[in-house]
C-alpha cells in the first residue's frame, strides 16, 4: 500500500460530513494540507456519535481537582454544558465570522478547560490554551502572538489581584470571560446548538513551547489529520478502545492534555481521568482511590514517576484492571521503568514511553501495550508507530540525529509566529528533524539528548 492510500485508509476511523478523496496535499516549503476536501467536525467525532451510538449515560469524564475532589460527567451532561458555552461564545462574538475567530483559554486540566476545547471544536473556533501559572508578561507575550478574540480564565482573583488586564499589551479589544461568572456551567436548561462544518484542514488548535529560551512558537495544528493521528497512536500505542478508562496526568496547557487527556480519549467513547494538580497522585491513599475508578490505562511524567519510587519504595498498587502503563515527558531511566513496571502491573510489561514533541501531535515512537519488556527494554523507546513513517538510518554505536522522511498526519500545520522558525525543521533534503541523538538496536530506539544543547557556564 501507498503512503497516500495508508493514510486516507486511516481517515475512516473518523465520522465525516464529507469524506476525503486523498490524504495530503504537499505545498511550498514542505507546508502540507491533510485531508483538505473532507468535512468534519472534533466535537461530534468526541460526544455526538458517542451519545448517538447509545453512551449518553457513560462517564465521559472524572475531574480531580486540587482538594482531591472527584466529580463524574457523563457525555450527555458534557454535550449540554458544551452547548450553554457555545451559546455564551456566540452571543458575545456577535456578528463576527465564528470559524474565524479564536479563543485563548487560560485554565488547568479541569471541566472548564474541557468544555471551552470542545465548545471551539464544535463551532471551529481557532483555540489557544496557555498555563495557569504563567507571569502577566507571559500571557502577554502570548496573547499578542495568537491575536485571540476572547480570553477565557478559570482565575478571576488572580487576575484582578495581578492587575493582568493591564500587563497584556494587545492593541485589539479583547474580551475577557471568566468561568466562574457563567452560571450555565450548573443549568438544568437544554440549549441545542448546530455543529459547524469545517474542512478537514482547517487550524484546531495552538500550543505555545520552548518559551523558557526565548520567543515562545506557536505550534498549530490542523482538525482532521490531528484526530485521525491521536486515534492511530491512542490505539496502536495504549490499546485504548471504548471500555478504556484512562489517567493522563498532564495540564491542559502540554500536548497531552489535549491528545491522550481529552480527545483522544473521547473520539473512542471511553472514559478519561483528569486531575488538575497530578501531584496528587504521590498520596498512596488517594492514589489508590484514583485506581478504584479502575483505571485500565495509566499515564504519568517521569518526574512523578521518579518521586514515586523514593515515596512509595515497595508499596504494590497492582489492579485487575490496570494493563497498560506509559510515561511522558523526558526519557524514562530503566530502573525507574522497571519500578514502575513491577509496582503497578507484571514485571514483564514494557513501559510506553512516549517518544515525541509538540510538533508532532502524537507519539511518534514508543513500545506498546502489547508487548514484552524482553523484547523492548525498560528505558527504549520502541519502534516508529507505523512503518509508513520512514525515519533515518540508524547505528547500533553512533550517535546521529533522528529525522522523519516521510509526511505524517499528526505533523503541524504551521507556526503561528514565523516562517524561520519553521525552515530549521527541514533539512536541505525536506525531512523533518527531531534535533535528538538517536541508536538503534534490535530494532529498538535509544534516545541520547539533543543536538542543540546548550550549557550556560556563569
Amino acid at each position: 500500500m501507498k503512503l497516500d492510500s495508508f493514510w486516507l485508509e486511516q481517515s475512516n476511523i473518523l465520522n465525516w460530513y464529507k469524506k476525503p478523496s486523498f490524504s495530503y496535499k504537499k505545498k511550498k516549503d514542505n507546508y502540507i494540507d491533510w485531508y483538505p476536501d473532507g468535512k468534519i467536525n472534533i466535537f461530534d467525532n468526541c460526544i455526538t456519535e458517542n451519545i448517538k451510538l447509545g453512551l449518553g449515560k457513560k462517564i465521559a469524564l472524572y475531574c480531580v481537582d486540587k482538594n482531591k475532589n472527584i466529580k463524574s460527567y457523563s457525555y450527555e451532561t458534557i454535550n449540554k454544558k458544551v452547548n450553554f458555552f457555545s451559546s455564551v461564545l456566540i452571543s458575545k462574538l456577535k456578528n463576527k465570522r465564528i470559524s474565524s475567530c479564536k479563543l485563548m483559554i487560560h485554565a488547568s486540566a479541569s471541566l472548564e478547560s474541557s468544555v471551552a476545547m470542545l465548545s471551539c471544536a464544535k463551532l471551529g473556533i481557532h483555540f489557544s490554551v496557555i498555563f495557569e501559572d504563567l507571569a502577566p508578561e507571559a500571557i502577554s507575550t502570548r496573547v499578542s502572538i495568537f491575536k485571540p478574540d476572547i480570553f477565557v480564565s478559570s482565575f478571576k482573583k488572580r487576575f484582578f489581584k495581578k492587575n493582568i488586564y493591564k500587563k497584556i499589551n494587545y492593541k485589539k479589544k479583547l474580551l475577557f470571560l471568566f468561568f466562574e461568572d457563567q452560571k450555565s456551567f450548573f443549568s438544568k436548561k437544554n440549549i441545542n446548538i448546530e455543529s459547524k462544518e469545517i474542512s478537514g484542514n482547517k487550524e484546531l488548535f495552538t500550543l505555545f513551547t520552548s518559551g523558557s529560551t526565548g520567543t515562545p512558537k506557536g505550534i498549530t495544528h490542523s482538525s482532521a489529520g490531528y484526530l485521525v493521528y491521536t486515534k492511530f497512536t491512542c490505539k496502536k500505542q495504549f490499546g485504548m478502545n471504548k471500555n478504556s478508562i484512562i489517567v493522563t496526568a498532564s495540564d491542559a496547557g502540554w500536548l497531552n492534555g489535549h491528545t491522550y487527556a481529552l480527545f483522544g480519549p473521547l473520539s473512542f467513547g471511553a472514559t478519561t481521568v483528569l486531575v488538575e494538580k497530578p501531584m496528587l497522585l504521590i498520596d498512596s491513599i488517594f492514589l489508590k482511590k484514583i485506581l478504584k475508578l479502575k483505571i485500565s490505562i495509566l499515564y504519568l511524567p517521569v518526574t512523578l514517576i521518579r518521586l514515586m519510587k523514593v515515596i512509595f519504595k515497595k508499596k504494590n498498587f497492582q489492579t485487575k484492571y490496570l494493563t497498560t502503563l506509559g510515561s511522558m515527558g523526558e526519557h524514562i531511566a530503566p530502573a525507574v521503568a522497571e519500578w514502575f513496571a513491577t509496582t503497578f502491573t507484571k514485571k514483564n510489561k514494557p513501559i510506553v514511553n512516549a517518544y515525541y514533541q509538540t510538533e508532532n501531535g502524537a507519539i511518534i515512537a514508543s513500545p506498546t501495550y502489547k508487548q514484552k519488556a524482553t523484547n523492548v527494554p525498560h528505558g527504549s523507546d520502541g519502534e516508529v508507530s507505523s512503518k509508513y513513517i520512514k525515519i533515518n538510518k540508524r547505528y547500533r554505536n553512533k550517535k546521529t540525529e533522528l529525522k522523519i522522511l516521510t509526511p505524517w498526519p499528526g505533523c503541524m500545520k504551521s507556526i503561528l509566529n514565523g516562517k524561520k522558525e519553521w525552515k530549521k525543521y527541514w533539512d536541505k533534503d525536506n525531512n523533518f528533524r527531531m534535533f535528538d541523538l538517536a541508536t538503534i538496536k534490535n530494532k529498538n530506539i535509544f534516545i541520547h539528548g539533543r543536538t542543540d544543547d546548550v550549557i550556560n557556564i556563569r
